[in-house]
């Protein structure tokens, strides 16, 4: 790229990944809410669960990302990321952290 002088560099995260560390929490207040991320995150990649992107799915939009002129700096994966941040932005704060903490930690029973 720097030969060329032109190139795209392209970041592929997941958030369960960056937050892995925090998982293998098995003692202390957390641990109930540790265990319902972890169940969750499981279900998260099970192919046939809802919302899930094949890995054809998310290497077109690899690709897509990679070849338009002007991508988008973020790209959500499916329909379910989707519903989950709409109903962030339209939530208050507090009943969307009662709701999501309530929902990891009847998960984590």
């Amino acid at each position: 790229m720097r030969k060329a002088g032109v190139g795209r560099i392209v970041n592929i995260a997941s958030k369960f990944a960056s937050n892995g560390a925090v998982l293998g929490l098995d003692e202390g207040p957390y641990r109930q809410l540790m265990r319902g991320i972890e169940r969750l995150a499981n279900q998260a990649i099970d192919p046939n669960a809802p919302g899930t992107w094949s890995p054809d799915q998310v290497a077109a939009v690899v690709h897509k990302a990679s070849v338009i002129r002007r991508p988008k700096a973020r790209y959500r994966p499916g329909i379910v990321a989707k519903a989950l941040i709409q109903m962030r932005l339209w939530l208050p704060t507090r009943v969307w952290d009662y709701m999501f903490v309530s929902w990891l930690t009847r998960a984590g029973k």
